[in-house]
């Protein structure tokens, strides 16, 4: 559709052209407003006919473009809250002027970055200061979500409708956590978590707004200006903070990639089950996980688990007398989808193994090392009194013997079996050294 000067098109549906959905050519005071104007092969409104005329930087108008060039407003942000979008925007025209400002939704993005107007939502006046500059806020009955385009005109008093806006830009993800499908054991699912603090950040690290995650833990920014940002989600898991991955994200927003999705975070967990030397629940066993200082521990089931954890290796202390002492897990464990990337490590009581260490009368030996043979268990020393003990040992067969540098004992080894019992009494004797040969001198007798 093609107009000059002073029309008034209002209340109608314009879609489908091979071009422009409407072209201003010349004149001035053509108001275009209340329309549904969509799905157009160029512009929605087109100043000229010469594709997007952009904003004049003071505001002034231009006799020698139709509707005197009129601005169009600028989004600065749109915030979704409950089930209103608040909208922030900026317009700059003649110094203490009102405008009427029209706002739309559409289901798509018009090509050049810049808006149609497939629903008319509402209109709202402003009036600019002496210097022509107006700030724009009003709260819109709709939600936004991260396919919907809010797209805004200006028309001032006389009439003279501008361009539509350039459409909001958008940055949607989820923050979640991996789990196992209750439906079936073998798979995982993704699930949310929910009122995580999601920030997005300038080039200097400074924080421009703030969201937080819905109930399946999905965000949205709304109405986000051109340029390259940065998204940080922070959380509390009890009273730490939550690790992700990755820990934040850049994001570039621009006419050509209006919506970024996928901009996804994921946290996770360590878990597993303690048990006594008869493979029974332990409950109230301390569990240190030891990079980050915390520690829980075991529920009445012998369950434990550290959530909120990032992408990175950890030490799991269970002590000295479980097996296995301790564990070095690295998360994610796998990137494999459907194959959960958390990590499970159980641990049971262990057993133990000792013994006295003594010379031929019967006297302690003390610093002598004990070894078990043939295994990557670490030795140990016996103390003051003679005696040595291995703890937290796996059942299986084992092969202790006093270090071959201390010298020579009976016996020089011991095999044993631990099944579900401690084993005491694998006891070692020094054997005297033997005596020197003695020398002598021949002679005739």
């Amino acid at each position: 559709m093609q107009f000059g000067q002073g029309l008034n098109i209002a209340n109608n549906t314009i879609t489908g052209n091979g071009g422009d959905g409407v072209t201003v050519l010349s004149g001035s005071t053509n108001t275009i407003t209340t329309n549904a104007i969509y799905s157009n092969k160029l512009l929605g409104i087109d100043l000229k006919g010469d594709g997007v005329t952009l904003n004049s930087a003071t505001g002034a108008t231009n006799t020698a473009l139709p509707n005197l060039g009129q601005n169009f407003p600028e989004l600065l942000s749109a915030q979704v809250v409950g089930g209103t979008t608040t909208v922030a925007g900026l317009l700059k025209g003649a110094a203490k002027a009102t405008y009427r400002i029209e706002f739309f939704v559409s289901a798509a993005r018009d090509s050049s970055g810049y808006g149609e107007g497939q629903k008319f939502i509402s209109a709202t006046n402003i009036t600019t200061d002496t210097k022509g500059t107006a700030k724009l806020s009003a709260t819109l009955s709709v939600v936004l979500s991260g396919t919907q385009f809010l797209s805004m005109t200006a028309t001032d008093a006389k009439g003279n409708t501008s361009e539509f806006s350039g459409i909001s830009r958008a940055i949607t993800g989820q923050v979640y956590t991996t789990i196992t499908d209750p439906k079936n054991a073998k798979a995982t699912i993704k699930q949310g978590l929910v009122n995580v603090r999601i920030e997005r950040l300038d080039s200097k690290g400074v924080v421009k707004e703030v969201t937080g995650t819905d109930s399946d833990g999905n965000y949205l920014f709304i109405g986000v200006p051109d340029g390259t940002w940065t998204v940080k989600p922070s959380s509390k898991t009890g009273t730490f903070d939550t690790q992700f991955a990755p820990a934040t994200r850049g994001v570039a927003v621009s006419a050509s990639k209006p919506t970024v999705s996928g901009v996804d975070f994921t946290t996770y967990s360590i878990s597993g089950t303690v048990k006594d030397l008869g493979g029974k629940a332990l409950a109230n066993q301390l569990v240190i996980l030891s990079e980050l200082n915390r520690s829980v521990k075991t529920g009445r089931d012998g369950n434990y688990r550290f959530e909120g954890l990032g992408k990175a290796a950890f030490t799991i202390i269970f002590g000295d007398t479980f097996s296995p002492k301790s564990s070095l897990v690295t998360l994610p464990t796998t990137g494999v989808a459907g194959v959960s990337p958390n990590a499970r490590v159980d641990a049971q009581q262990g057993l133990s193994l000792s013994g006295r260490v003594t010379d031929v009368s019967g006297t302690p030996l003390v610093n002598v090392r004990i070894d078990l043979l043939g295994s990557n268990i670490s030795p140990v020393v016996t103390d003051k009194n003679g005696m040595y003990q291995f703890d937290g040992l796996p059942a299986g067969a084992y092969r202790v013997a006093p270090t071959a540098s201390a010298g020579k004992f009976n016996p020089s080894s011991c095999n044993v079996t631990l099944k579900d019992k401690n084993v005491s009494g694998m006891d070692f004797a020094k054997l005297a050294a033997s005596p020197a040969p003695r020398g002598f001198s021949g002679g005739d007798s």
